[in-house]
Formats: C-alpha cells, sequence, structure tokens
C-alpha cells in the first residue's frame, strides 16, 4: 500500500500546486477534448490522472447507491456511451463496429473511468463499503480532498467520509 499512497501524494501535490492544469483538462488529447461537455472536463482530468492502482482502490469503496443505479445507467447511454461512438466515428471516418466499440472501452478502461465521472459529477449518489473503507481509509480521504480542490464548483467531496463516519448509508463487502 506505500506504492499506493506514494502515487496518490504525488497527484495531491500537482493538483495542489496546480488545480489550473486538472481543471483545464492539460492531460486530455484534443480528439478527448472535442467530444467532452467543456463542464466535464475536470471530471475527466482528474479521472485520468490517478493510476489503476489507486483507481481500483476507489473504485472498490465508493460506488452507487444501489437505489440510484438506474440512473446510472441512463446516464452512462445517454451520455458516455453516445460521446465514445461518436469518437470513434471521427477517428475512423464510419460508423464503429459493436467490437470495435467494446474493444476500445476496454483497452481505456471506459465503464471503470465512466463511474468515477459519475459520482464526481452526483456525490449525493455514493456510498460506502465499510470493509473496503477500514482498509484504505487514508487513500480515499486524500482522493476525495484531491477532488475538492480540483472541482471548480467547490463541492465538498469530503462530506461523504462524514456522513459515513456519522451513520449514513454504507454497503457491506459482498465477500
Amino acid at each position: 500500500m506505500g506504492g499506493d499512497t506514494i502515487q496518490l501524494d504525488s497527484l495531491v501535490e500537482e493538483i495542489f500546486n496546480h488545480p489550473e492544469s486538472i481543471r483545464q483538462g492539460n492531460n486530455l488529447t484534443p480528439a478527448d477534448k472535442s467530444v467532452i461537455n467543456p463542464e466535464d472536463t475536470w471530471e475527466i482530468a482528474f479521472v485520468n490522472s490517478i493510476s489503476p492502482q489507486i483507481f481500483k482502490i476507489i473504485d472498490a469503496v465508493l460506488t452507487v447507491d444501489p437505489k440510484y443505479f438506474g440512473n446510472y445507467m441512463g446516464y452512462q447511454k445517454r451520455e458516455w456511451c453516445a460521446k465514445q461512438k461518436d469518437f470513434l466515428r471521427r477517428r475512423y471516418g464510419r460508423e464503429p463496429t459493436s467490437e470495435e466499440i467494446a474493444a476500445d472501452a476496454k483497452q481505456n478502461r471506459l465503464y471503470e473511468r465512466y463511474k468515477l465521472c459519475y459520482l464526481l459529477e452526483h456525490p449525493e449518489q455514493i456510498v460506502v463499503n465499510r470493509t473496503k473503507y477500514n482498509r484504505y481509509e487514508e487513500i480515499v480521504g486524500v482522493f476525495l480532498a484531491a477532488a475538492c480542490k480540483a472541482d471548480p464548483n467547490g463541492r465538498n467531496y469530503l462530506e461523504i467520509l462524514d456522513n459515513f463516519v456519522n451513520g449514513a448509508e454504507e454497503v457491506e463487502d459482498d465477500a
């Protein structure tokens, strides 16, 4: 876990020293930016800056509240899948096949990234997995503090942890 903390510390240092870099999407390609709603740029840039190891931890601890899962699936289909298809259409100059869409999603971990972007957009729909949180409390706290700093709208993602610690909804680990 020490390496994970070092990777997250480096991300946080970059965000706290240069939040405008994330807000402007400096780590995104022009092609990425061409299909992204400008208000979503910071979320996508923030998620893209997270290492796969940290991402797996955050994804395991923070999840969509089951009562909002239908909203999440509808949003994913309506927003993200349409943008992915449009992006590939521009890249190939034709309608992408289902296989090409699936391959691109897998290669770029799109469906995983979509979930985290959705949670940043809808923090009120987050629930915390207690078992995983107890193991990764520091990493999750640092991640949410970095999200607070990167978010140009000033949302306080640390309220998620405050609500959780003070008895708000949570999910138990299935395993």
